[in-house]
Formats: C-alpha cells, structure tokens, sequence
C-alpha cells in the first residue's frame, strides 16, 4: 500500500501478510479487488461491493467506508497447541 499513488487508498488488506487486496479511487469510481467477492464466506459479506457498482451505473451514490488498518496488525505467538485425532488422507473428512 506504501507504493499506491496519492489518490488511491488500500480497500482491503489480508489480515495473514498484510497484502494489499483491494484499492479504491478517492474522487473516481474506480475500485477493484484481487479475490472473487462472489464467494465471500457469508451470504452477504461482500454484497456492498456489488451495491457499489449498480449504483454506479445508475448514477446513484454509493459510499464506501474505509476502515482503519490498525485493525490487522497480527500478533505473535510463541507456542501453539495443536489437538487432533490423527493424520488425515486424501477424501478423509476431519470431524
């Protein structure tokens, strides 16, 4: 996000290695994101996305709020407890 020009903010941000997943314009409605917002892991977790873009095309205003990357700063753990039943192999479901 360091190298984006002055006019485009981070839209969004990995929260694992803090890359850069999403650059939005700040007077133009240009915005783009590098994963597909139409498997987002809830049924509507990126829906203002596609809310954003009718509205665009219908010339009706729809902002988006950027929130703050303070938020994925991540914190680093020493030791980690791993509890399992075993390895699993290929087609093995893991209940």
């Amino acid at each position: 996000t360091n190298s984006l020009p002055s006019d485009w903010k981070p839209l969004f941000m990995n929260a694992n290695d803090l890359s850069n997943e999403g650059i939005v314009h700040s007077t133009k409605p240009f915005f783009s994101v590098q994963f597909h917002p139409e498997a987002s892991g809830g049924p509507t977790d990126t829906a203002f996305l596609f809310e954003k873009f009718v509205g665009s095309v219908r010339n009706i205003p729809q902002p988006l709020v950027l929130q703050s990357g303070i938020g994925y700063f991540t914190k680093s753990y020493k030791k980690v407890l791993l509890v399992g039943s075993g390895g699993l192999s290929i087609g093995q479901a893991g209940e």
